[in-house]
């Protein structure tokens, strides 16, 4: 299913939005979040059909302390990531962050939460691939790391770049169970940057006071 895509972002993503329901862009304070697309992701016979679903699959935009804006995947309902038997699923999303000017994004790091068993006959795994601008990140899985710290933009801070998300869930006779899949992209420190003003700030008012005794 192609989603179109917008010149600006009409829905907020700060909450947990479909990605049928952006219509291929959202946005979230300055930034604007366009072309957001899984058109390309598979599934195999028998994998739940919610699994790469445009009207199940989630988007949210969120900040973390103290410099991250994140993006989270998730679905609306969790046994559809939940793989059990020969079950399969590639969940491929693309979209392009832009933000205000000048220009704020430094680097990238991402990060999954899921689990994978083994049995006899198999076992279960989770590997999560990403790209973002011109930086590729090494690949996560449930037998390897989960978290990437944020590797720098060459050229950075950069203003805008397209992101590439390749999830790749397998059950193999065993299990595999998704729960979600973040994107952290670093910012300038808007609350350091605050304090620190308002330190500057309390420290030129004692001046003026001093000056006036």
């Amino acid at each position: 299913m192609a989603l179109s895509s917008l010149s600006f972002g009409s829905i907020f993503c700060g909450t947990a939005v479909t990605i049928a329901a952006t219509g291929g862009s959202c946005y979230f304070g300055s930034n604007t979040f366009t072309n957001i697309s899984i058109a390309t992701s598979s599934e195999s016979v028998g994998a739940p059909a919610g699994a790469i679903d445009p009207t199940q699959v989630t988007f949210q935009v969120s900040t973390a302390f103290p410099n991250l804006l994140n993006v989270l995947i998730s679905n609306l309902t969790p046994s559809n990531w939940a793989l059990t038997a020969t079950q399969q699923f590639n969940l491929i999303l693309t979209y392009t962050v832009t933000g205000a000017l000048p220009a704020y994004f430094q680097a990238v790091g991402d990060s999954f939460n899921g689990s994978a068993t083994s049995n006899v006959n198999g076992t279960g795994a989770i590997a999560y691939d990403k790209s973002a601008d011109s930086v590729t990140l090494m690949t996560l899985s449930t037998g390897g790391i989960t978290s990437q710290a944020p590797v720098a933009f060459p050229g950075a801070p950069l203003s805008t770049f397209n992101v590439t998300d390749n999830i790749q869930v397998h059950a193999t006779n065993a299990s595999a169970t998704l729960v979600n899949a973040t994107n952290s992209f670093v910012v300038p420190e808007p609350v350091s940057s605050m304090l620190l003003g308002s330190g500057l700030l309390a420290f030129g008012f004692i001046l003026r006071r001093r000056k006036r005794k």
